[in-house]
């Protein structure tokens, strides 16, 4: 699923693919409905980059944390954590599930 919804680069999904998948999937539209502003909220949460780590204490110059992880995208495990993050949102009223049982509800 996550190559298929990658068409440019099957290793990372930016914002407009993510809203894609959740429009493609009836996330938004299934009940319990959840707007497209929380699913970008839920693509920001999940798309942390860590801009900068020491190379060194003693050096304070600042290097990439991650090289291979767009600024401006997904990559498999922030997507993954992404879907989690999204059911836990989707079904919030729904307080008796576990949060196993609301991702696999999402999926």
């Amino acid at each position: 699923m996550f190559s298929f919804l990658a068409p440019g680069d099957n290793f990372s999904l930016s914002s407009n693919e993510w809203t894609a998948m959740c429009n493609t999937c009836n996330i938004l539209k299934s009940e319990p409905n959840i707007n497209a502003a929380t699913a970008s909220r839920v693509f920001i949460a999940s798309n942390v980059n860590l801009s900068t780590r020491s190379k060194d204490v003693k050096d304070k110059q600042a290097v990439p944390f991650d090289e291979d992880n767009p600024k401006n995208a997904l990559i498999m495990y922030e997507f993954l954590e992404a879907l989690v993050r999204l059911a836990l949102e989707k079904y919030s009223s729904l307080a008796h599930l576990r949060p196993s049982q609301k991702f696999k509800k999402l999926l």
